[in-house]
């Protein structure tokens, strides 16, 4: 692994770090899918059948919930979401 994927490969671990300690910290943010936003925004969703947070979109265009690095239909729809968090402050 060339140096610049090992900073590449380190970022994106404490990137997804950070990620899922905001989520487990703030449990209660997690609202019913009913109450998201269907305007395009990416939001962290979670669907029971995959025990996993992901990021997601409302596509209207085939009414459904799509995962973000799979715009194939999803076998299972989520039961909740929340905001994505502020961005990481980079070089701090």
């Amino acid at each position: 692994m060339t140096e610049n994927n090992t900073q590449s490969a380190e970022c994106l671990s404490r990137l997804n770090y950070e990620l899922y300690t905001e989520i487990a910290m703030n449990t209660e943010k997690w609202q019913a899918i009913e109450t998201a936003p269907k305007d395009g925004s990416r939001v962290i969703a979670w669907c029971e059948e995959y025990h996993d947070p992901t990021t997601m979109q409302y596509y209207c265009c085939v009414n459904e919930w799509m995962i973000d690095y799979d715009l194939g239909r999803m076998r299972y729809q989520p039961t909740h979401w929340m905001p994505l968090p502020k961005p990481p402050m980079l070089g701090v």
